[in-house]
């Protein structure tokens, strides 16, 4: 068989675009991101506005249409992963399987880009809460420059925020080309643009839109320089997702008989409408309220708060604003993380969600960026408390076919009351509580100062946990963990209610992300599983 054979009778391992319309929808959505929303507007503004565009469209075309084509194309005829594509296509045309590390740079490349662009995806996350909730109410330039200070000082909520953002895009790589991609696009694809346009119409009303348009539209080519010349080249790069695996993965799924020069044209074209459509959103807006076009990355988190602020209403337009902008990243995460997925599941025998996440914790690890010289293993308790916790339940739900609730509970309090009793003895007097360590402190606490003061409260609280847990047994005895976890989370909020009318704990913002990540994993978990029952034919009804 020649290669020419062998190219028509390759097909993807991983199924393909339904249609020609999904496909420009899936590389736009690829190409429309940050890069278009959040960067695009500064870097514009930075090199001179009109002049910027005229240089970065020049680019566009000449430079970015060609080479899409080519990845396209490459995509398509190697069926494969970036890697495998290369390495296929190489021993075909030239015998060689070096290529494969031109398609391993790219991969790379976009894995790498993938790691930091989810941390400011996570960015406007939280800035979504923050306009949903009102806490971008009564904004001055202090007040603004506070809270974003305050996000990018603060590790842990960068990374709840870049781990929710991460989770969402696993989640939707793991379903397939089908059930995933295809579905998140046309589901987000509209609705980005549905925002857009709502935010172009309010701009147009609310803004200086004549001082935007000449700003964004009328050139000085007096701005132009070198700088200026290879900002507009590489934002072309960035904004098309070139070089970085994607656009040669979502090839590698694209029909045969689909018009590869007339699709680049389509997502061309979309992809530079979005971005001076972004840009007529933004500078407008700018302009009505005397701000800086060339605040640099702070537009769009320091500026326009504080001009959505000054308009009534405004939290409304804020909030849609960084929805739109998650909906575009999320669509771009999407191709930066396919291309390393494809390739596990091709060369690992693993499965797409398996390798979903694997990959995507990766990222998290890297921005992590783990010392581990400077490690403290005291931060490891509550995962470790967790661990061992669902190990009990595994083993409750193990052994409730051979023993009773009864003698389960029983069994768990004898066990629970030795391991008391010792670390009473132990550690009960607090001597060792030496380290300001939050774990420490809790594990390493006195126990108590009076034992005749605390011993109703420790009876109270022994019955109370008796029946909880004897309740709590029974359950699982009947049901599958499944069915019972969703339920048990609904501790989270009891304990919440509990904490705050007894002692006027009112959980933040962080804890109630949590509940809310924990309980939707629950509940997803118990649907699919129902579907999943209703799917076994059996001879007898299940009791």
């Amino acid at each position: 068989m020649d290669n020419h054979q062998d190219n028509q009778s390759r097909s993807s391992l991983h199924g393909q675009w339904s249609s020609r319309f999904t496909f420009i929808l899936a590389v736009t959505g690829s190409a429309i991101g940050l890069g278009n929303i959040w960067k695009f507007p500064y870097i514009a503004g930075e090199n001179g506005g009109g002049a910027f565009v005229l240089i970065y469209l020049i680019c566009i075309f000449v430079i970015g249409f060609p080479i899409m084509v080519s990845e396209i194309m490459l995509g398509r005829r190697g069926r494969r992963n970036p890697i495998t594509s290369m390495k296929i296509l190489g021993q075909e045309e030239q015998g060689n399987e070096n290529w494969r590390y031109v398609g391993l740079i790219g991969l790379m490349a976009g894995f790498i880009i993938l790691s930091y662009y989810s941390v400011i995806a996570g960015w406007t996350l939280h800035y979504f809460k923050l306009s949903i909730f009102g806490e971008l109410s009564d904004l001055n330039n202090d007040a603004a420059q506070s809270i974003f200070g305050e996000l990018t000082g603060s590790a842990v909520s960068q990374l709840i925020y870049h781990t929710i953002f991460m989770v969402i895009t696993i989640s939707i790589i793991a379903k397939g080309i089908k059930d995933g991609l295809e579905r998140a696009v046309k589901l987000m694809m509209p609705g980005l643009l549905f925002i857009l346009i709502i935010l172009l119409l309010y701009s147009i009303f609310q803004g200086d839109f004549l001082a935007g348009i000449n700003f964004l539209l009328k050139p000085d080519f007096s701005k132009i320089t070198s700088q200026s010349v290879l900002a507009a080249m590489g934002q072309a790069f960035f904004t098309l997702s070139l070089g970085m695996g994607c656009i040669v993965m979502y090839g590698a799924y694209l029909p045969k008989d689909e018009s590869i020069i007339g699709t680049t044209t389509a997502i061309i074209f979309c992809d530079t409408a979005i971005a001076l459509l972004a840009g007529l959103v933004i500078f407008p807006i700018v302009f009505q309220f005397g701000l800086k076009p060339t605040d640099g990355p702070g537009l769009i988190f320091l500026t326009l708060p504080l001009a959505f602020n000054e308009i009534a209403g405004g939290y409304v337009f804020s909030g849609l604003f960084f929805i739109l902008l998650a909906f575009a990243a999320i669509t771009s995460a999407l191709s930066l993380l396919e291309p390393s997925v494809a390739w596990m599941i091709e060369n690992k025998n693993y499965s797409r969600g398996k390798s979903a996440v694997i990959i995507g914790f990766i990222g998290v690890y890297i921005i992590l960026d783990p010392n581990f010289n400077n490690f403290d293993y005291l931060s490891l308790t509550p995962i470790l408390c967790a661990f061992c916790y669902s190990l009990s339940m595994i083993i409750i739900k193990k052994t409730s076919d051979k023993d009773s609730v009864y003698t389960q509970t029983f069994t768990f309090y004898i066990g629970a009351i030795f391991i008391s009793s010792i670390f009473y003895f132990v550690i009960g007097d607090g001597q060792y509580n030496t380290s300001s360590h939050i774990a420490s402190q809790f594990i390493f606490k006195e126990w108590f100062s009076n034992l005749e003061d605390s011993i109703l409260l420790m009876v109270a609280t022994g019955i109370t946990a008796s029946i909880a847990f004897l309740l709590l047994f029974s359950a699982y005895s009947i049901a599958s963990p499944s069915v019972v976890s969703p339920f048990e989370y609904s501790i989270l909020l009891w304990s919440s209610l509990s904490g705050w009318i007894f002692f006027n704990e009112i959980p933040g913002m962080n804890t109630i992300v949590g509940i809310i990540i924990i309980v939707s994993c629950g509940i997803y978990i118990f649907m699919r599983e129902k579907v999943q029952e209703q799917s076994i034919v059996t001879e007898k009804p299940l009791r």
